[in-house]
Order: structure tokens, then sequence, then C-alpha cells
């Protein structure tokens, strides 16, 4: 019997981390979630109503905005657990140098490549899909190659 093993990819994932659980190679613990490098200082991801105090913006590299099952979104620790989507940049600029805003699944994070791109405006969209879209079920946008307008 010939038994085959294959490494995981890990690249393509945003671990939660502490001291007894480390990071993949080539990423690093931050606030309790693996990155691929530092992200940006000063950079904010949007997490509901903007609102004067800022209460509607997650710092990027400290926390995540969280939009649990009824839609209610809320910054709290990059490392806590997330009943929902969780949200750790929505564009590019709150990425290390290189990398986009993936939203492939229920967590919306860094990396070198993505199937689904994260955004706040057209720009942050690359050329082939260039329209940012966005719904109601979250803050950031999806880009994509035309949008849906509704009636």
């Amino acid at each position: 019997m010939l038994v085959a093993g294959c490494a995981p990819d890990l690249g393509h994932t945003a671990f939660l981390c502490d001291e007894g659980h480390a990071c993949p190679d080539g990423q690093m613990c931050r606030s309790g979630r693996c990155w691929h490098g530092t992200p940006p200082d000063a950079e904010y991801v949007e997490c509901g109503a903007p609102r004067a105090d800022d209460a509607g913006r997650c710092i990027v590299g400290t926390q995540q905005c969280c939009i649990d099952s009824g839609g209610a979104a809320l910054c709290g620790d990059a490392g806590a657990l997330c009943q929902g989507t969780s949200g750790l940049c929505d564009g590019p600029g709150d990425c290390p140098r290189g990398e986009q805003c993936c939203a492939d699944g229920s967590t919306v994070f860094c990396d070198h490549a993505c199937d689904r791109y994260a955004c706040r405006t057209d720009d942050d969209c690359p050329l082939e899909i260039h329209h940012c879209c966005h719904d109601l079920g979250t803050p950031w946008g999806a880009c994509a190659p035309g949008c849906l307008m509704s009636p």
C-alpha cells in the first residue's frame, strides 16, 4: 500500500495565535492573529455606521470587525473568536505591501492572492474586476466586473 502525504497550503489563512499556538512559517503573531508581514499603521476597517468618535472603525493589526448572523457589526480584538464574518481589512491599503484584502470566506484578511477581493472603492480593485460592489451584509464591498443594481 502506498500512502502519499502532502503538506497543507497554510498561506491563504488568517489563523488565531497565542503563546501555545504558533503561526505557520513565514507568518508572525500580532494581536492574536497570524500575519504575513506587518500591517500598516493608522489604517482602519469600516465597521457599522460611521460615528464622530470613530467607534465605527476598527484599528488594523489590533482589532477586527465582527458581523454576527443578525447583521450587527462591532469592533473587537483581532485574536477574539468571531461568530460570523470577521474583517481584518477592507481594502489593499490595510495590508502589508504587495498583498490584497481577500474576501474569500468568513474571515476577510490579507494575502498575496485572492479568489475574491474586498474593497472600499473601485480604486481598490484589480483592472479586470474594477468595480467595488457593496451589499447590505458587510460594511466593505467586493470587487466584481459589474454590480447588480436594485430598483
